[in-house]
């Protein structure tokens, strides 16, 4: 069966759009957005840093950079472990 370069491009179209439509409805939540992400976090930082002496002169240090990473990468693990 042949296809025609017009069928081709209309099947791409309407394949793109179910992609569009599945992934726009499938990663709307925040838990998908780095700023949301970033918004959960700032505060906390902040709040360590005003609060606890931590951090050098212009922010966090690389110890403190690494400490954070590793607790986001645990919890993340953790998230995928109880729902994957």
């Amino acid at each position: 069966m042949k296809i025609s370069k017009l069928q081709l491009r209309k099947i791409i179209k309407e394949e793109k759009a179910k992609l569009q439509e599945v992934r726009g409805e499938t990663f709307q939540h925040g838990i998908f957005n780095g700023n949301y992400i970033y918004d959960l976090l700032v505060d906390d930082v902040e709040d360590y840093l005003r609060t606890s002496g931590g951090g050098s002169a212009t922010g966090l240090t690389r110890v403190e950079t690494d400490k954070i990473r590793e607790a986001i990468e645990f919890a993340l693990s953790n998230i995928i472990e109880d729902y994957s």
